[in-house]
């Protein structure tokens, strides 16, 4: 008799410094998990206060996206934790993530832009893009404890045009139909200036546990123009 024996590999890359590109940036370590197609892959950070992009007086790490990041269209599972800094070098901000993600307003179109499965996004201050997390054609996928529109210490505007999108698309002559199985959960958004979260087309997703349009007391309001913007196309 033959015994089979199926394992799924993890495979961990690590964020140490905040530079836009190169060994130990974020850009690098997506582009290593995109082409991981065997299990599963998990980005950690561990950035250390002495990158000259710390800031002391907040506690926050800023990566200036001088690019749109790369798209995950085949490769899925990738798990993408910012949350991890805080285990790996501390909670320098008590108030929210460490990790900002500044598109600066250079017109952008995305932050991060999810086709494939079961993708991850946890523990970002993300602004400055047209969508801060575009999710089409995903089967599967998860943002929480992020800062959306809204910066790290969660009281002043850090603007996107949409802060997360979830809707259909294609890659090429591929359509890859409607994004499904989406969880939103824990996390601010606000200060967008079209939308928070902009549904279009889909169904069976799931918003949850989320400030949307207020700052982290759930008290003053940091408005979105829309909180949560529905089309059936």
């Amino acid at each position: 008799a033959m015994i089979l024996s199926n394992k799924i590999f993890a495979t961990d890359y690590f964020v140490t410094n905040t530079a836009d590109s190169g060994e130990g940036s974020l850009r690098q370590a997506i582009t290593s998990a995109s082409s991981n197609y065997i299990g599963s892959s998990n980005i950690y950070f561990n950035i250390p206060t002495t990158d000259a992009n710390y800031n002391a007086e907040n506690g926050t790490f800023t990566i200036n996206i001088l690019s749109e990041l790369p798209y995950l269209i085949i490769a899925g599972n990738i798990n993408i934790d910012a949350t991890t800094q805080t285990n790996n070098v501390g909670d320098t901000n008590p108030y929210g993530p460490e990790i900002v993600l500044d598109g600066d307003d250079r017109n952008l179109q995305t932050c991060f832009r999810l086709a494939s499965a079961n993708n991850s996004i946890k523990g970002f201050a993300i602004g400055g893009f047209q969508y801060a997390i575009l999710f089409f054609g995903a089967n599967g996928g998860l943002v929480s404890n992020c800062h959306i529109g809204i910066d790290a210490t969660g009281t002043e505007a850090f603007a996107n045009t949409y802060g997360i999108g979830i809707s259909g698309g294609s890659y090429g002559s591929y359509d890859l139909g409607y994004a499904h199985n989406i969880n939103i959960t824990d996390n601010i958004i606000s200060g967008n200036t079209i939308a928070g979260i902009a549904l279009i087309g889909v169904g069976n997703n799931t918003i949850t546990n989320n400030k949307i349009g207020t700052d982290r007391t759930g008290t003053l309001s940091v408005p979105n123009n829309q909180g949560i913007y529905l089309s059936s196309a």
